[in-house]
């Protein structure tokens, strides 16, 4: 798993293929090889992208917190793509 560089809000690191809640939806961390980016895919928002920077998830002017609740290997059930 590739670090993302970002924390949640309780300072844990952010990789690639985590599952972390945002505003109370979970997401998958995801890297867009086409974008040189990693990026968020949800089950409830079908291919919604938000825009990570600085720690925080935007959604145009508002940002939301990064709770990592799990990964890809450890919680195949929380899994949204």
């Amino acid at each position: 798993m590739q670090f993302t560089g970002l924390v949640d809000k309780n300072k844990k690191e952010i990789y690639e293929k985590d599952i972390v809640k945002v505003d109370d939806v979970l997401y998958t961390i995801i890297w867009v090889e086409g974008y040189a980016k990693f990026d968020l895919v949800s089950k409830e928002i079908f291919y919604f992208k938000f825009l990570i920077r600085d720690g925080k998830v935007f959604l145009g002017d508002t940002s939301f917190e990064i709770e990592v609740v799990g990964n890809a290997f450890q919680h195949p059930h929380l899994l949204c793509k």
